[in-house]
């Protein structure tokens, strides 16, 4: 233990001795240091992302879509990669993609006047919001995969349900 670091205060102690002090202080550091680091991650992808909508500009159109469903940017543009710029459209409209920023998010604009360029949900995108907010709503069931729902036997025929009041004995389903 001959080697000697110093701590967060600049104090010299032996390497691996540390005060409760600066133990708290490091872990509570690590988090702000990831935190740091995420910033730093979204502020180059939003970076990146300007640079790719500022060249899409001059790129022809490979493609156009008609929307079946509406989007609002203002609502669920929030994680697209740069917020400031993403397209809100209605269902039934036109759409020409320039290019796929990736597999969530292309760039593109609406076919009207004076649109825009920006960020477009992909399908897969737009899917997803769909699940997450049928699943918020309570329309959607949970999936839970292969397998029995969770508190039914695997070898069960099914959910028994047992009305009080109808002399069903439990173990008989009511929708016999």
């Amino acid at each position: 233990m001959g080697e000697i670091s110093p701590d967060r205060s600049g104090a010299l102690l032996p390497f691996g001795l540390l005060s409760r002090s600066s133990r708290r202080s490091s872990e509570s550091g690590t988090s702000v240091d990831s935190e740091v680091i995420l910033e730093a991650e979204r502020l180059e992808l939003e970076r990146l992302a300007l640079k790719e909508l500022d060249a899409a500009v001059s790129k022809p159109v490979a493609f156009s879509v008609r929307t079946n469903i509406s989007f609002d940017a203002t609502l669920y543009g929030s994680d697209a990669p740069s917020p400031n710029h993403v397209v809100s459209f209605e269902a039934r409209e036109f759409l020409h993609i320039k290019k796929r920023f990736n597999p969530h998010w292309w760039i593109g604009r609406r076919v009207r006047i004076g649109s825009p360029l920006g960020f477009i949900p992909s399908p897969a995108k737009l899917e997803a919001i769909h699940t997450n907010t049928a699943q918020l709503a309570g329309l959607l069931p949970p999936f839970y995969g292969p397998g029995p729902l969770p508190g039914e036997l695997p070898n069960s025929p099914g959910p028994t349900l047992a009305v009080p009041g109808h002399g069903n004995k439990l173990g008989q389903s009511t929708f016999e």
